[in-house]
This record gives structure tokens, C-alpha cells and sequence, in this order.
């Protein structure tokens, strides 16, 4: 008999998670699902990302985004981890020209994960950091649209 989706649960941590951590820095995150059924297998085809800006007025560009993985099956009464990876490329966030990156900008950023398997989809749960603008790469215009920037000086 095939797992059903209710058989499924998924969880979603990361060393970051309740850090302030500086612009730099990488966020990483692990995804694990459980396979509770007795008898059926599953596979994972991808991680689904939600970003969202909690506070500081940062720009979190595309809020969604989907990690594809090569199908990792998970067999019954399996723990698997599905995704360990840094989040974004060059760190956690990125200036833009016009704003203030001398450390005065600090945002607080949530990531919310959902498991993509065969059967439908599966919350993971979520994680909040903090991300201090201090120094920060400048952001290119493609990083610009999918990354975390700080906001622009206030007038």
C-alpha cells in the first residue's frame, strides 16, 4: 500500500534560526521529512522557500522559490533529510546603491519551507534570523531580484 500524505510530516531548522547574523554570512537550512507508513515509499522532488520581511523594511525580492532535488526516495518509517544548503549565493543579503550598508539597518526575516513529494505537498515549518547591513557585498542587478537587501536611507 502507497504512503499517503497524511503518513508524511516534515520539519525545518537551521543554525541561523534566532541569530542576528551579518549580511555575509550564509543561512543554511535542513529539511527532513518522515515517512510514518508501515509499508509505502516516497519521493521527494523539491523544497519549496517562502521568504518574508518581518521587520526593518528590507526588500526580500521573490517571496517563493523552489529548490529542485533529484527524486530522494524515502522508504517506510524513514527519517530523511531532503535539503541542506546554504539559502542564497555570496551570503545572506546584499546593498543596493542608494541605501545605508554602515550597520544601521537590521531586518528580521522569516523562511517557511513546504516538502514537494509524489503524494502533495508537506509543511516543514518555519525559522526567523536577523540579517545587520554592515559592509555588505553591493547587489547585481540579477542578485538584486532574488536577494535580501537592506533598506534605503530614510529622508
Amino acid at each position: 500500500m502507497p504512503a499517503t500524505l497524511a503518513d508524511l510530516s516534515a520539519s525545518a531548522a537551521s543554525p541561523q534560526a534566532g541569530q542576528q547574523i551579518s549580511c555575509k554570512m550564509d543561512v543554511i537550512a535542513q529539511v527532513t521529512l518522515v515517512n510514518h507508513s508501515a509499508t509505502g515509499a516516497v519521493s521527494v522532488t523539491g523544497v519549496r522557500k517562502t521568504t518574508q520581511g518581518l521587520s526593518g523594511g528590507c526588500s526580500v525580492g521573490s517571496s517563493s522559490f523552489t529548490y529542485g532535488t533529484a527524486p530522494i526516495g524515502v522508504g517506510p518509517g524513514e527519517t530523511v533529510v531532503v535539503m541542506n544548503r546554504a539559502l542564497y549565493s555570496g551570503g545572506s543579503g546584499c546593498c543596493s546603491t542608494a541605501s545605508a550598508c554602515d550597520g544601521s539597518n537590521t531586518c528580521g526575516i522569516q523562511e517557511s519551507f513546504t516538502a514537494l513529494t509524489t503524494v502533495g505537498e508537506v509543511a516543514a515549518g518555519s525559522f526567523s534570523y536577523q540579517v545587520n547591513f554592515l559592509n555588505c557585498t553591493m547587489c547585481a542587478a540579477t542578485m538584486a531580484a532574488a536577494g535580501i537587501r537592506c533598506p534605503p536611507p530614510a529622508h
